[in-house]
This record gives C-alpha cells, structure tokens and sequence, in this order.
C-alpha cells in the first residue's frame, strides 16, 4: 500500500487558529466562550459604575451590559464560519476534479487565514478603534464616562477583529470565485453541493448584518457618526461581492450544462422526427407509434430541463438573506417612526 503524502502547510496559520484550537479543548461548546466574555466585560463595566456612583447599586444599564457585545460576537463569528466552511467545502470537493493533494490545500485555505495579513489588518483595525474609542468617548451619552479605559479598549479591540472579519470574509469570496475557475463535474439534476457554497457564501453576509443591526440598538450615537454612513456605503457593495459575484462561475457552469442539454435532447427530438418522415415517405408505418412516443418523451424531458434553475442557490437561502441585510435599515425606520411619534 502507498502510504498517504504528507501535507505541507503553504503558509503559516494566524494566531487566532491557535486561540480556537484551545477554546475546543475547553468543556462545554465553543459558543460559550464568546459569551463568557461578554458577561464578564459587562459584570466589570456595571460594577465600576456602581462603585464610582454612575448607577444605583443593582441597576442594569443595558449598554454597560453589552459594552463586549462586538468582541465576543466578532471573535465567535469566524469561528461560527470556520466550522461551516469545513462542511461545505468538503461537501463541494465531491464534485472538484482534484486529486487528493489539491482537495486538502483547498480545505486548508478556507479553513485558515495567513499569519502576515491577518497580523496586520487587526492592527490597522485596533488602532483606528482606539483613536475612534478616544474621539467618540466626551461625546457619546451611552459610555460609562467613570471607566474609559475599558470603552476604549472595547472599541479597539472590536474593530480589530471586525477588519480580521471582513478580511476573512472577503478572502472567502475570493477562494470561492477561484474554485468555479477548476474543472467541476456538476450535475444539474443535483446540485446540493453546490448549495452548499451558497449557503456558506449567504452565512458570510449575515454574519455582517447582525452586528450593522446591534449597532442601531446599542450604540446610537454611534449611528449618527460619519463613520457609521461610510460603513453601511461599503455595507452594501460587499453583500454584492461576497454573495453573488462569487457564484457567478457557478451560474455560468450551470447555464452552459443547460444548455448542452437542451442541444443533446433538440438533436435527438430532430433524428427522431427525421426518422418519422422517412418511414411516412416510404409507407412503412410500422413502429410508428414507438417513434411517436420516443418524440413525446424526449418533449417531456425537453421540458423538465428547461424548468431546471440556474441560479445556485435554494429560494429559502435567498429569502433569509435578504431579510438579514434590510433588517437594519427597517429597524432604523421603525425606530425614527417611533421618536418622531414620540416627541
């Protein structure tokens, strides 16, 4: 027997990987990290305000509660997406004409950022938070003004994992563009596998949507700033790029499939209607009616192909992300709707 190649990493695996390698070892499922860290973030945030009299002792401030909210939401969202991108990759590589070594390097990448960028983007991003944190921190009503070292170090921190994020996000959408570009074998008749790149690609823009809508509930002094409008401008171009520019090697595949179909089926459909003349013209009438029904089975097929979908998605899949991405700015509607009517 040969024994199995080993397989050499392409690059070295960001740190992060290592961070959720040691949260699996932890008991209990990988979620309730992120949840301890928002708990305690929020334990220590109230507790300091009780102390400096901000707040009655015992009263909860929502926003002093949630102040680790996008850290421990951030932190568990590329975990969340790590773990579904294992599954669908490995159920898309059935179909890839790939030999082993190229299925696994394949796995790999979707499965682990590089050290390098990744290093730096979480810098770029911790740093632009601090400044942010330190801008927004005189001015922002829901900040606990009795601890700034923490509200700072929230934002910092969030927007260092946000860029990691959405670098993350993006790389994904790249990597699945570039798997549509190999040799696919798909079938038309059944394509679950490629359902489920779909629903990954339609995970990577929800997973943008939930904190865009926390943000409106949260921190809504936040929403009034400049950078929150240049937020939800890129908000929208990336659910462009991330969902549907990368399928669109999917959709073509599936178009052209179609289409060689639909000739395979014409073509047969033609030879048979040719044959039916020919025995018409020579008045052999025998076996007409099999030729007759030949023809209406080939119609029947002719048509169940044509009414076969190209998009590569499920309706449900569409439907729940276009939910996902307008919730936010129906949230902010309702929300002016019922200030103006308030005051």
């Amino acid at each position: 027997m040969n024994e199995k190649s080993q397989f050499v990493e392409p690059y070295k695996p960001s740190l992060i990987h290592a961070i959720y390698r040691w949260i699996d070892r932890l008991p209990g499922p990988y979620w309730l990290f992120s949840i301890a860290i928002l708990v305690l973030t929020g334990l220590l945030n109230l507790l300091v305000a009780w102390k400096a009299n901000v707040l009655p002792f015992g009263e909860i401030n929502w926003y002093y509660a949630t102040t680790g909210f996008f850290v421990a939401y951030t932190f568990f969202a590329y975990d969340f997406l790590l773990r579904i991108a294992k599954n669908a990759v490995s159920e898309f590589l059935s179909i890839l004409d790939a030999d082993e070594d190229k299925c696994r390097l394949t796995l790999f990448e979707f499965t682990h950022l590089p050290a390098r960028p990744t290093g730096i983007v979480f810098i770029l991003g911790a740093v632009i938070g601090f400044f942010l944190g330190v801008y927004l921190f005189p001015t922002a009503p829901e900040m606990n003004h009795a601890f700034p070292q923490l509200e700072v170090t929230m934002y910092s921190l969030s927007f260092g994992l946000v860029f990691i994020l959405l670098y993350a996000i993006l790389r994904a959408a790249r990597l699945i563009t570039r798997l549509f570009e190999e040799k696919v074998n798909i079938d038309i008749f059944d394509q679950s596998s490629l359902y489920a790149i779909s629903r990954y690609s339609a995970a990577l823009v929800l997973v943008l949507a939930i904190p865009t809508y926390f943000l409106f509930v949260l921190v809504p002094s936040y929403v009034e700033t400049t950078a929150f409008l240049t937020q939800i401008i890129i908000y929208w171009p990336m659910v462009l790029i991330v969902f549907w520019l990368p399928l669109r090697g999917a959709n073509r595949i599936l178009v052209l499939e179609k289409r060689r179909l639909l000739k395979e089926v014409n073509v047969r459909i033609r030879a048979n209607f040719e044959l039916l003349h020919s025995k018409t013209d020579n008045h052999e009438y025998q076996n007409i009616a099999d030729i007759r029904q030949m023809i209406e089975s080939l119609r029947i097929e002719q048509e169940s192909i044509k009414s076969i979908g190209t998009l590569p998605w499920r309706t449900g899949t569409l439907t729940g992300l276009l939910t996902a991405v307008f919730l936010p700015v129906l949230t902010s509607s309702l929300i002016d709707i019922v200030n103006k009517f308030i005051n």
